[in-house]
């Protein structure tokens, strides 16, 4: 994360979230009721943890059924199997590191291994963000 006084501070997920606020005095960006969150257009770098941090811990994803969805579109020359590959990569990485914030260790360790026994990650294709909207709308909606 980029200290605040840092240019490149603007164009960080928080500044950007902050800059949001002005428009959405009256909502927040997070709801205990959210049983399903879609990460779509993330670079899922380690810059990016404390953003996961927040949410995860405000979602209280280990104790709450709460679905977690890493949308990736493959760019540039990259196969759908290598784009995969990579997101997988990251996806773990964060899982791990996010697993050592949190008090419980044994919650910790074995945090990425409950949510992929209790099928609430997993890691979706899609070729474009109106893709994602439509493939989200329709299965909210139980067009499914």
């Amino acid at each position: 994360m980029f200290p605040a006084a840092d240019r490149k501070y603007e164009f960080s997920k928080t500044y950007r979230v902050l800059d949001a606020t002005k428009r959405h005095v009256d909502q927040s960006v997070l709801s205990h009721r959210i049983k399903q969150i879609v990460f779509f257009g993330h670079s899922i770098g380690p810059a990016d943890y404390s953003y996961f941090q927040s949410v995860f811990d405000y979602l209280n994803i280990y104790e709450n059924n709460v679905e977690i969805i890493f949308g990736f579109a493959p760019y540039g020359n990259l196969s759908v199997d290598a784009a995969a590959h990579i997101q997988e990569s990251r996806v773990a990485a964060l899982f791990d590191e996010y697993g050592r914030s949190m008090d419980n260790q044994a919650h910790g360790n074995n945090l990425l291994h409950k949510l992929l026994l209790e099928n609430r990650l997993s890691i979706h294709n899609y070729k474009n963000a109106e893709e994602m909207s439509y493939f989200e709308y329709r299965k909210l909606n139980g067009d499914d």
